[in-house]
Protein backbone atom coordinates (compact mmCIF):
# COMPACT_ATOMS: atom_id res chain seq x y z
CA UNK A 1 0.00 0.00 0.00
CA UNK A 2 1.06 3.63 -0.23
CA UNK A 3 1.29 3.77 3.57
CA UNK A 4 3.61 0.73 3.73
CA UNK A 5 5.39 0.37 0.35
CA UNK A 6 7.77 -2.25 1.79
CA UNK A 7 4.89 -4.34 3.17
CA UNK A 8 3.09 -4.52 6.49
CA UNK A 9 5.41 -3.87 9.44
CA UNK A 10 5.77 -6.78 11.86
CA UNK A 11 4.09 -6.05 15.17
CA UNK A 12 3.77 -8.21 18.27
CA UNK A 13 0.04 -8.63 17.54
CA UNK A 14 0.66 -9.67 13.93
CA UNK A 15 3.34 -12.14 15.06
CA UNK A 16 1.01 -13.58 17.73
CA UNK A 17 -1.88 -13.87 15.25
CA UNK A 18 0.38 -15.60 12.72
CA UNK A 19 1.60 -18.01 15.39
CA UNK A 20 -2.00 -18.79 16.39
CA UNK A 21 -2.90 -19.57 12.79
CA UNK A 22 0.14 -21.80 12.37
CA UNK A 23 -0.53 -23.88 15.48
CA UNK A 24 -4.20 -24.20 14.55
CA UNK A 25 -3.20 -25.47 11.12
CA UNK A 26 -1.03 -28.13 12.80
CA UNK A 27 -3.87 -29.14 15.11
CA UNK A 28 -6.32 -29.38 12.21
CA UNK A 29 -3.86 -31.47 10.20
CA UNK A 30 -3.35 -33.80 13.18
CA UNK A 31 -7.10 -34.26 13.63
CA UNK A 32 -7.54 -34.90 9.90
CA UNK A 33 -4.81 -37.57 10.02
CA UNK A 34 -6.04 -39.16 13.23
CA UNK A 35 -9.69 -39.18 12.20
CA UNK A 36 -9.22 -39.67 8.46
CA UNK A 37 -12.00 -42.28 8.31
CA UNK A 38 -14.52 -39.84 9.76
CA UNK A 39 -13.28 -37.06 7.48
CA UNK A 40 -13.66 -39.38 4.49
CA UNK A 41 -17.14 -40.34 5.69
CA UNK A 42 -18.05 -36.65 5.95
CA UNK A 43 -16.79 -36.03 2.40
CA UNK A 44 -18.78 -39.00 1.10
CA UNK A 45 -21.80 -37.73 3.04
CA UNK A 46 -21.41 -34.33 1.44
CA UNK A 47 -21.96 -36.02 -1.93
CA UNK A 48 -24.82 -38.23 -0.73
CA UNK A 49 -22.79 -41.43 -0.57
CA UNK A 50 -22.65 -41.94 3.20
CA UNK A 51 -25.71 -41.36 5.37
CA UNK A 52 -23.76 -41.48 8.66
CA UNK A 53 -21.20 -39.04 7.23
CA UNK A 54 -23.98 -36.66 6.19
CA UNK A 55 -25.49 -36.80 9.71
CA UNK A 56 -22.06 -36.22 11.25
CA UNK A 57 -21.49 -33.21 8.96
CA UNK A 58 -24.94 -31.85 9.79
CA UNK A 59 -24.28 -32.22 13.52
CA UNK A 60 -20.84 -30.60 13.27
CA UNK A 61 -22.33 -27.61 11.43
CA UNK A 62 -25.17 -27.29 13.95
CA UNK A 63 -22.71 -27.51 16.86
CA UNK A 64 -20.35 -24.98 15.20
CA UNK A 65 -22.91 -22.25 14.48
CA UNK A 66 -23.76 -21.00 18.02
CA UNK A 67 -20.15 -20.20 18.96
CA UNK A 68 -19.45 -18.72 15.53
CA UNK A 69 -22.47 -16.42 15.61
CA UNK A 70 -22.21 -15.44 19.28
CA UNK A 71 -18.44 -15.04 18.98
CA UNK A 72 -18.85 -12.64 16.08
CA UNK A 73 -21.58 -10.71 17.85
CA UNK A 74 -19.77 -10.42 21.20
CA UNK A 75 -16.14 -10.21 20.04
CA UNK A 76 -15.57 -6.61 21.14
CA UNK A 77 -17.43 -7.09 24.45
CA UNK A 78 -15.35 -10.19 25.23
CA UNK A 79 -12.13 -8.32 24.43
CA UNK A 80 -13.19 -5.43 26.65
CA UNK A 81 -14.53 -7.27 29.70
CA UNK A 82 -13.17 -10.82 29.77
CA UNK A 83 -9.49 -10.45 28.81
CA UNK A 84 -8.16 -9.77 32.28
CA UNK A 85 -6.00 -11.86 34.56
CA UNK A 86 -8.82 -12.17 37.10
CA UNK A 87 -11.39 -13.25 34.51
CA UNK A 88 -9.05 -15.88 33.04
CA UNK A 89 -8.18 -17.25 36.48
CA UNK A 90 -11.88 -17.41 37.37
CA UNK A 91 -12.57 -19.31 34.12
CA UNK A 92 -9.77 -21.80 34.78
CA UNK A 93 -10.79 -22.47 38.38
CA UNK A 94 -14.45 -22.71 37.40
CA UNK A 95 -13.51 -25.07 34.57
CA UNK A 96 -11.61 -27.34 36.96
CA UNK A 97 -14.66 -27.71 39.19
CA UNK A 98 -16.94 -28.12 36.18
CA UNK A 99 -14.93 -31.00 34.67
CA UNK A 100 -14.81 -32.74 38.07
CA UNK A 101 -18.60 -32.42 38.34
CA UNK A 102 -19.09 -33.60 34.74
CA UNK A 103 -16.93 -36.68 35.24
CA UNK A 104 -18.83 -37.61 38.41
CA UNK A 105 -22.13 -37.06 36.57
CA UNK A 106 -20.95 -39.21 33.66
CA UNK A 107 -20.00 -42.07 35.96
CA UNK A 108 -23.41 -41.94 37.66
CA UNK A 109 -25.14 -42.08 34.28
CA UNK A 110 -22.82 -44.63 32.64
CA UNK A 111 -25.71 -46.95 31.74
CA UNK A 112 -26.92 -44.44 29.14
CA UNK A 113 -23.57 -44.30 27.37
CA UNK A 114 -23.42 -44.58 23.63
CA UNK A 115 -22.26 -47.70 21.82
CA UNK A 116 -22.43 -46.43 18.26
CA UNK A 117 -19.38 -46.41 16.02
CA UNK A 118 -20.28 -42.96 14.65
CA UNK A 119 -20.08 -40.51 17.56
CA UNK A 120 -21.46 -37.44 15.84
CA UNK A 121 -23.83 -39.26 13.51
CA UNK A 122 -25.84 -40.68 16.40
CA UNK A 123 -26.57 -37.29 17.94
CA UNK A 124 -29.91 -35.61 17.42
CA UNK A 125 -30.00 -32.05 16.11
CA UNK A 126 -30.99 -30.85 19.58
CA UNK A 127 -28.01 -32.64 21.19
CA UNK A 128 -25.63 -31.17 18.59
CA UNK A 129 -27.10 -27.72 19.22
CA UNK A 130 -26.70 -28.17 22.98
CA UNK A 131 -23.04 -29.10 22.50
CA UNK A 132 -22.65 -25.96 20.38
CA UNK A 133 -24.31 -23.82 23.04
CA UNK A 134 -21.99 -25.23 25.70
CA UNK A 135 -19.08 -24.44 23.40
CA UNK A 136 -20.13 -20.78 23.68
CA UNK A 137 -18.98 -20.81 27.31
CA UNK A 138 -15.45 -21.23 25.93
CA UNK A 139 -15.69 -17.77 24.41
CA UNK A 140 -14.70 -16.71 27.93
CA UNK A 141 -10.89 -16.62 27.78
CA UNK A 142 -9.35 -19.30 29.96
CA UNK A 143 -12.20 -21.75 29.38
CA UNK A 144 -11.33 -24.82 27.37
CA UNK A 145 -13.39 -25.29 24.22
CA UNK A 146 -12.58 -28.99 24.21
CA UNK A 147 -13.66 -29.33 27.84
CA UNK A 148 -16.99 -27.69 27.13
CA UNK A 149 -17.72 -29.79 24.04
CA UNK A 150 -16.64 -32.99 25.81
CA UNK A 151 -18.98 -32.16 28.69
CA UNK A 152 -21.69 -31.52 26.10
CA UNK A 153 -21.00 -34.96 24.66
CA UNK A 154 -21.27 -36.50 28.13
CA UNK A 155 -24.64 -34.80 28.66
CA UNK A 156 -25.76 -36.12 25.25
CA UNK A 157 -24.88 -39.66 26.32
CA UNK A 158 -21.56 -40.11 24.54
CA UNK A 159 -18.81 -42.02 26.31
CA UNK A 160 -15.48 -40.22 26.91
CA UNK A 161 -13.81 -41.53 23.75
CA UNK A 162 -16.69 -40.63 21.47
CA UNK A 163 -17.23 -37.29 23.19
CA UNK A 164 -13.56 -36.37 22.68
CA UNK A 165 -13.73 -37.54 19.06
CA UNK A 166 -16.74 -35.31 18.32
CA UNK A 167 -14.98 -32.44 20.11
CA UNK A 168 -11.84 -32.82 18.01
CA UNK A 169 -13.82 -33.03 14.78
CA UNK A 170 -15.79 -29.95 15.84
Amino acid sequence: SEKHPQGTPLTVKLAADTYTIEIQFGAIAAVALLYWRQVLSILRGLFGRDEAGARLLRNLVVAFLPAALIGLALHDWIDTYLFSVGAVIAAQVGGAFLILWAEAWRKRHAARRSVSADPGAELTLRQALNIGLLQCVALWPGTSRSMMTIIGGYLAGLDPRRSAEFSFLL
